[in-house]
């Protein structure tokens, strides 16, 4: 496992499937150096967003109670300068769409085949997360 620095950044995964939020969290520790936190609601992410603003927020888009447009949508009120990345298994045109539309960075479908992209993606996040500061 890659060692964190305390200024490392920080990616919050916000999925409802604990087995794909700690596959992805050891992807982006392993394979970016990232500090990874999770939540497994929207409400939950939202909250410990408000608490440590994290550099990116990788969001499920079908989770019980706050769907994923609505977890982006208010992130982008109250944490402007977190990224928001989108991952569903469920996609369709309209959804990629009206994330894209809210603010989100990117928007991919599970099972994530291409990690490779999926890792760059995050740093590009990253990167505009540093620009917009």
């Amino acid at each position: 496992m890659a060692s964190m620095s305390p200024d490392a950044p920080t990616v919050l995964i916000i999925d409802d499937e604990e087995v794909v939020a700690r596959a992805l969290g050891r992807v982006l520790r392993r394979q970016g150096g990232y500090t990874v936190r999770t939540a497994a609601t929207g409400e939950e992410g939202l909250a410990m967003a408000a608490e440590f603003r994290p550099e990116v927020a990788l969001v499920d888009l079908q989770m019980p109670g706050m769907y994923g447009t609505e977890v982006v949508r208010r992130m982008r009120e109250f944490s402007e300068h977190t990224e928001c990345v989108v991952i569903t298994g469920h996609g369709n045109a309209k959804d990629a769409f009206e994330v894209l539309r809210l603010g989100a960075s990117d928007y991919f479908e599970k099972p994530i085949e291409d990690w490779a992209r999926f890792i760059q993606v995050i740093r590009q996040a990253v990167r505009i997360r540093e620009l917009k500061k």
